[in-house]
């Protein structure tokens, strides 16, 4: 681009136009891909975020106890056994259950915005099987354990 566009001037217009985040359709192991553009100062936010929590030894889901504030130990850095692209991952993840817990959100619809699950007591008790996302998402028994272990009930 300094051989085709030397002055550095790139249209905001362009840029809002062009910037797009798609999170495609629950596969049927549970995982969803995405793809998108982002701008410049989206990608400049996620990377402030990922010099933070992507670290080695930062929100990592295998551990006990995450690290999550502060500098990880030498334990949690020596026990990471993760990709940079995982570990990028779980900082996103991190940011977003932040975001939740913090109630900056508000309410959506009249309840506070959280993680609304629906599913049987039966598969509850026996901690097996799905439930069900308020936006539609097969969620395992075992992350909704997890994710009701912080909740307000």
């Amino acid at each position: 681009m300094a051989l085709i566009h030397p002055d550095g001037e790139f249209s905001d217009i362009d840029r809002a136009r062009r910037r797009h985040l798609i999170i495609g359709k629950q596969e049927a192991d549970g995982m969803s891909k995405i793809r998108g553009l982002l701008d410049p100062e989206a990608r400049a936010t996620l990377d402030a975020v990922y010099a933070k929590w992507a670290r080695p030894g930062m929100c990592n889901p295998e551990d006990d106890a995450p690290c999550v504030d502060g500098t990880p130990s030498e334990a949690h850095i020596q026990n990471d056994q993760r990709s940079p692209a995982q570990r990028n991952h779980d900082a996103l993840k991190a940011t977003g259950r932040n975001v939740l817990a913090s109630g900056e959100l508000g309410k959506h619809n009249g309840p506070s915005c959280t993680i609304v699950v629906s599913t049987t007591l039966r598969e509850l008790e026996s901690a097996q099987g799905y439930a069900v996302t308020g936006g539609g998402i097969l969620l395992p028994m075992s992350d909704v354990i997890r994710l009701a272990s912080h909740s307000h009930h």
